[in-house]
């Protein structure tokens, strides 16, 4: 994803968008500033005339220190004094943060303050303002506040962004994002976006396991951070709703960073643009190419004395390349899987055959409590259970994939049930 904006300048040139190619030839893509204000006349410091002035932040070092006076901000620099009205008023509630650096690439800093502008309805977090304070060369300050509508700005004007699902794995949904003249295009029997960039996350499940339908999408709070790099960075929730369903689910977030220049307009930063998936709701992309079919079998040599009805284990084999048979002694589990036989795997299942007499739970199946997790641990770790079902005796339990799995794929095998 960190070359999205480099694929999006291929795709506008393709499509001859003459405004789009100037945008992206200088790696960036502009707005127009959301808030400009300037401050006023520079004043020195008067103690008495600011009645109850509040110390907001400081910045010992750099000899910044920021008050609030009733519906004022002041700045003291330098032996001098500055006022800033249109401030947003909840800036005390947390105390803000300041940063002194070169914002914008003119080779002289600006004093940034992050300071808090309301509260999200949902989560109930603060979210924040970022003000910019370039130095005007009379004196004084033009001042830049990123507020919430920039962000929004942004991401409205230059991109296009659409959430669906999977045609074949409702478990599976897509969110897909392109260039705003340039439509999503999606393979009609799979519902795969075949341009732009898209990412994958899963799908929210009722109560008897059943993965919903989506029906629509918001983009959630926007919080603006300063990275380690001192780069201005955005991240904005994506929110489902589902039918049938008054559950919401934020299913990950839209990240970037955000430059601007001399005259204050704001930018994307190039390569920084890219979703990421709740680390909950992550989900395998889509096979890039032909899965190749393989077959894996492991034989318990432990056989119980008694019978059970299977209804909780968490089981890893201990995979070796190119093995295709091989054996274990599930007695030695300390949970319910000492009852099961056999385990059989290829690419789009896994079944497991239990001993004579003993079945697998039928509440389990129906429910969404159970998964087949890969490369646990690791970025790679995917759920990819989609379906469960028990043959006519309860004995024989299969898992289906929510794609076909090749084999070099997985590192690591879990399998949890009743979990």
């Amino acid at each position: 994803m960190k070359y999205f904006l480099q694929i999006l300048l291929a795709l506008v040139i393709a499509a001859g968008c003459v405004a789009g190619v100037y945008y992206y030839l200088n790696d960036s893509l502009p707005i127009d500033n959301p808030l400009k204000q300037s401050t006023t006349a520079t004043k020195y410091p008067i103690t008495e005339k600011y009645k109850a002035k509040t110390l907001l932040a400081s910045m010992k070092k750099e000899d910044f220190k920021l008050y609030k006076s009733d519906k004022i901000i002041i700045l003291e620099h330098g032996g001098k004094s500055y006022e800033f009205e249109n401030w947003n008023s909840l800036i005390d509630r947390e105390k803000p943060t300041m940063y002194y650096f070169d914002a914008d690439g003119d080779k002289k800093k600006e004093l940034l303050v992050r300071g808090v502008c309301g509260e999200d309805e949902v989560t109930k977090e603060f979210i924040y303002n970022i003000y910019i304070l370039n130095p005007k060369n009379g004196g004084g300050y033009d001042v830049t506040i990123l507020s919430q509508d920039a962000w929004r700005t942004i991401l409205n004007k230059y991109t296009s962004s659409q959430i669906s699902q999977l045609k074949n794995c409702k478990k599976t949904v897509q969110f897909s994002m392109n260039v705003k003249q340039t439509p999503i295009k999606y393979n009609e029997q799979t519902g795969i976006a075949e341009n732009g960039y898209s990412y994958y996350a899963r799908a929210l499940q009722d109560k008897n396991g059943k993965y919903l339908t989506v029906d629509n999408w918001i983009n959630g709070k926007g919080i603006y951070t300063i990275n380690k790099k001192n780069k201005i960075c955005a991240k904005v929730d994506v929110i489902v709703s589902y039918k049938d369903s008054s559950e919401k689910q934020t299913l990950g977030n839209v990240s970037y960073e955000i430059s601007f220049d001399d005259n204050n307009s704001l930018y994307v930063t190039d390569k920084t643009l890219e979703f990421v998936p709740a680390k909950l709701f992550r989900a395998i992309p889509p096979a890039k190419k032909k899965v190749e079919p393989f077959t894996f079998t492991e034989k318990s040599t432990f056989k119980p004395k008694n019978t059970k009805e299977i209804s909780y284990f968490t089981y890893s084999p201990k995979l070796e390349k190119d093995t295709i048979l091989q054996t274990a002694n599930y007695g030695s589990q300390s949970d319910e899987f000492k009852y099961v036989k056999q385990l059989d795997m290829n690419q789009n299942s896994i079944k497991l055959t239990a001993h004579g007499g003993s079945s697998f739970s039928k509440s389990v199946v129906t429910s969404p409590d159970f998964a087949v997790i890969i490369n646990k641990g690791t970025k790679d770790e995917y759920d990819i259970a989609y379906t469960a079902a028990l043959d006519n005796t309860g004995s024989v339990l299969t898992i289906t994939f929510d794609r076909d799995i090749d084999m070099g794929e997985i590192k690591t095998l879990e399998v949890d049930f009743g979990v």
